[in-house]
């Protein structure tokens, strides 16, 4: 049977009981304890152990791994730098990408064909956000498309542009305004990244335990599905 392309899976928090997630040898390789060690809070240090777990049991079962202790994923260099992860099956690189996010709530995981897609994948809290920080981190026509729903669409565009940064950067810094989507009721979104527009890009946004859940995906070097598709032909808002 043909493993599927495309894995989502959340997890939330309250699976694992305060503290019942050790670290261990028995699911961490050498190099995960290693970058584990860099983290100091306890909350995040739990987070980080949430997240490889998750990502571990679904890499196994794509990988066909007897071990979860045979997959390493590893996001921090040499100098302690934030790396997308890093994804090795008994010491061989994966055919797998990942991308993981994070919250106080829960883990969420995606998983896709290394050859066929990139993917990030974004977890926001539906908080209120000030007119201040709309203004800071969104362009005159992201502001204005918010106005109609400002908690909700705020917390849904937010995600997106963490998501759209994770499956398209290669090394450059974080910068949400360089991520413009722009919304047209007669035309699909369309989405620029560093004033390049995006072809090809899916992703849905959707609400998960109560959070605004982002995952997108743009073709790969090895993908052959037709050219030219909208940004949001997948894009569910």
């Amino acid at each position: 049977m043909t493993a599927p392309l495309r894995v989502v899976r959340y997890c939330a928090s309250r699976r694992w009981t305060a503290g019942s997630l050790k670290p261990s040898a028995a699911w961490l390789a050498p190099g995960e304890l290693r970058e584990l060690e860099l983290f100091r809070d306890p909350q995040r240090r739990q987070q980080w152990l949430q997240g490889r777990r998750l990502a571990k049991e679904t890499l196994a079962a794509l990988a066909g791994a007897t071990s979860l202790a045979q997959i390493e994923i590893l996001t921090r260099d040499a100098q302690g730098r934030g790396l997308a992860p890093q994804v090795q099956v008994q010491g061989r690189p994966s055919r797998w990408r990942l991308t993981l996010s994070h919250s106080t709530r829960g883990v969420l995981a995606a998983v896709v064909d290394r050859d066929r897609w990139q993917v990030g994948a974004d977890l926001t809290d539906a908080a209120d956000r000030s007119e201040h920080f709309r203004q800071l981190w969104f362009t005159p026509a992201e502001q204005a498309w918010l106005n109609a729903a400002p908690t909700v669409r705020t917390a849904q565009l937010w995600s997106l542009k963490e998501a759209i940064y994770k499956a398209c950067n290669q090394g450059e810094p974080w910068t949400p305004r360089a991520i413009e989507l722009q919304f047209n009721p007669a035309t699909s979104p369309q989405c620029h990244y560093h004033g390049r527009p995006l072809l090809g890009l899916q992703g849905s946004v959707q609400t998960i335990d109560g959070q605004t859940a982002a995952v997108v995906y743009l073709p790969g070097p090895g993908d052959r599905s037709p050219a030219g598709q909208s940004v949001a032909a997948e894009l569910c808002l």
